[in-house]
């Protein structure tokens, strides 16, 4: 969000397409737009549209993971070191809870769209157009959907970290990640 206007399509590349294992189910050559990708990635945990994303940067996938680098560091954070857009399993990629926690904090605060796309409990439609075909998604979390009190969730599984879980409630005022 930082980085890219939400309507700017990125070209999905035949590597992107073929990233396991939860997906978008996306073809080489089409296009989906920013926000159409991060949904994905917040509501059915898409590896495939983390990985149009950062090939989608001027300076290719490298340069947009090192960016993500670049911004642990600005945030003080000192227990993360990414290699892979979507968190799959690397053994030189690491992130701790709290360091998960203090960037969701962050995306949050500076992006308020954000929650939106951690929020969304409803499916999520994407009709096709002359660059890309229909994808439907919907919402992971359980809990999202039923505590009435969480503004915002995003799932993760790897099967060296196993089950993952950023969630943001609010009640009170006092929000809690």
């Amino acid at each position: 969000l930082e980085n890219y206007k939400t309507d700017k399509l990125c070209p999905v590349s035949q590597e992107a397409a073929d990233t396991e294992p939860y997906k978008i189910v996306m073809k080489a050559g089409e296009k989906m737009s920013v926000e159409d990708l991060i949904y994905g990635m917040m509501m059915i945990s898409a590896n495939d549209a983390a990985e149009v994303l950062a090939e989608c940067d001027p300076n290719g996938k490298a340069a947009f993971i090192e960016k993500m680098n670049e911004k642990v560091k600005e945030l003080g954070l000192t227990d993360s070191h990414f290699v892979t857009p979507n968190g799959l399993d690397d053994p030189k990629h690491y992130a701790s809870a709290f360091d998960m926690a203090t960037i969701t904090e962050y995306a949050i605060k500076t992006q308020p769209k954000f929650l939106e796309y951690m929020g969304r409990i409803d499916d999520y439609s994407v009709a096709a157009t002359n660059h890309n075909e229909v994808h439907s998604y919907y919402q992971l979390s359980t809990l999202l959907k039923t505590f009435s009190v969480m503004e915002g969730a995003k799932t993760g599984f790897t099967y060296e970290a196993g089950n993952t879980y950023i969630g943001v409630a609010k009640r009170n005022g006092r929000r809690v990640i």
